[in-house]
Formats: C-alpha cells, sequence, structure tokens
C-alpha cells in the first residue's frame, strides 16, 4: 500500500509539562472571565426562561468536563 504522504515533512514541537500547565491556567483564567460575564448577562437578561437555564447548565456541565479531561491528561503527560 502506497502512504501518500510520507514526503510531507513532519513537525517536532518540544514544549516542557511546565508550559503546558502555564498554558492551561492562562487559558482557564481567560475562558472563566468570559464565561462569568456570559452568565452575568443570561442572569440579568433573561435568566426566567427556562431554555436558558438548560443552555447554562449545558454549558457548564461540558466546561467542567473538557477542563477535567486537560487536567487529567497533563497530569498522566
Amino acid at each position: 500500500m502506497q502512504q501518500p504522504f510520507k514526503d510531507l515533512p513532519t513537525f517536532s514541537v518540544s514544549v516542557g509539562k511546565s508550559a503546558l500547565w502555564i498554558i492551561l491556567i492562562v487559558f482557564f483564567i481567560g475562558y472563566a472571565t468570559i464565561s462569568a460575564i456570559l452568565i452575568y448577562h443570561w442572569r440579568k437578561y433573561g435568566m426566567s426562561n427556562g431554555n436558558i437555564l438548560i443552555a447554562e447548565s449545558l454549558f457548564l456541565t461540558v466546561s467542567v468536563i473538557l477542563f477535567g479531561i486537560a487536567f487529567f491528561a497533563l497530569t498522566i503527560f
């Protein structure tokens, strides 16, 4: 079987574990700030709507899951 991409150059990036932790922490701070603004907006301008409550719950649940996966991946890296 022929390998169609064998002649493409490969790129190797060597990033230390501490740099990845710093990137995750900086990303988390920015994400938490934007999320707080979003949640404030939802609660101030339409939280009485049931769909907004579902959207906020789904947003927070998926966020916690994704950050948990990232934390776990960096822990075992």
